[in-house]
């Protein structure tokens, strides 16, 4: 499901990732979180007229965030992609933002 970056970085929906990633036991809670402690915001579409153009990708850890960034950008076209750090209480760490450019040489 499509959101907006407002709603993606709201403490809703960090509360709403928190139980998505952490189930309801605690013990989990920390174990999952600890595995998911990335996310993908991926922009589906240039048009800026439609806020509710990116999607949330949980990743496994860095090096699965970058897999999952790459494929994103060049096999499926989105405008762009943010790695974002999870933070125990789902909130999200500031955004590294990337597009085609940043894998231009990989393909050529």
């Amino acid at each position: 499901m499509a959101h907006s970056i407002d709603w993606l970085t709201s403490e809703v929906a960090a509360y709403e990732r928190y139980k998505r990633l952490a189930g309801d036991d605690e013990v989990a809670a920390f174990n999952s979180i600890g595995r998911h402690q990335y996310v993908i915001h991926v922009e589906l579409s240039s048009n800026f007229e439609n806020s509710k153009r990116f999607q949330e990708i949980d990743a496994d850890g860095i090096g699965h965030a970058l897999i999952l960034l790459r494929r994103w950008l060049i096999i499926h076209g989105a405008v762009s992609a943010a790695l974002r750090k999870v933070d125990r209480d789902g909130s999200l760490g500031s955004p590294d933002v990337y597009d085609q450019s940043d894998f231009m040489e990989e393909n050529q």
